[in-house]
């Protein structure tokens, strides 16, 4: 990953090699619309709402807080400042990734769960649509070919109840993957503590870094400089944290 990142022509310093930390994780304060990163000509890459009046094509109403831009630079620094502050304290971390993890596969069954009862009940009727076409038919041929595709879809809505009764009774069984929570946690403060067991955050590989931005949940919302709210000058970037279901495994 780092090797894409080398001295251009001119001898100036390579653009931020980590440009992509914080991505998707940032939003505009103003609008609260997602931003994205963009090459800024002669400087490092910056983030820019998906919604500033220079890009609006559509007619539609444009970001309020107009066309402005923060370094990836300077959203890094306050952004993992705010991560290490959270992954500081380690049981209220764990406690999160636990969240997480039980709130992402308890979601994760009960679609699965509602996906298979609505196939099972469209099944079904195709199967009473059946039942009904071969008592009124007359042709034999006819009959024999209808009985054929109950029998098949007979076998298949058996199928499709034991897959639901086994996800109804692991629903109701469910328990939090601790396993995956202390794999993650291990992940990211071995890499920090080190042999000398003094966790350097800032130290952590890239990789890691990304990982656990990912798990902290982080929003980073950014505000035009001077931007006022309710008469208070808001601070350029404002750190909250919403927990959500991890969406890539370890590597």
């Amino acid at each position: 990953m780092q090797q894409r990142f080398t001295m251009n022509t001119a001898g100036r310093k390579p653009l931020d090699p980590e440009s992509a930390l914080f991505s998707g994780h940032v939003f505009c304060g103003v609008c609260k619309r997602r931003m994205y990163t963009q090459k800024r000509i002669g400087s490092t890459y910056a983030f820019m709402c998906s919604r500033r009046s220079s890009i609006i094509t559509d007619g539609s109403e444009p970001c309020p807080g107009g066309h402005f831009c923060i370094r990836t630079l300077d959203v890094n620094k306050a952004g993992w400042e705010g991560v290490k502050q959270q992954i500081a304290h380690r049981e209220s971390f764990a406690q999160m990734l636990r969240d997480q993890v039980h709130t992402g596969a308890k979601e994760g069954l009960v679609t699965y769960l509602a996906s298979t009862k609505g196939v099972l009940k469209q099944k079904e009727e195709d199967l009473g649509n059946l039942a009904k076409r071969v008592g009124m038919t007359t042709d034999n041929i006819v009959a024999q070919t209808l009985i054929h595709q109950m029998e098949s879809g007979s076998e298949e809505v058996a199928k499709l109840r034991a897959q639901a009764e086994a996800a109804e009774k692991e629903l109701a069984e469910y328990r939090v993957d601790d396993e995956m929570v202390e794999e993650t946690l291990a992940y990211i403060y071995n890499w920090a503590e080190g042999e000398k067991q003094d966790r350097d955050y800032d130290a952590l590989p890239l990789e890691v870094k990304r990982l656990t931005v990912e798990r902290s949940g982080i929003q980073v919302f950014v505000y035009p400089v001077g931007w006022k709210e309710n008469g208070q000058e808001m601070p350029r970037t404002v750190i909250l944290f919403k927990p959500k279901s991890p969406t890539s495994n370890l590597g």
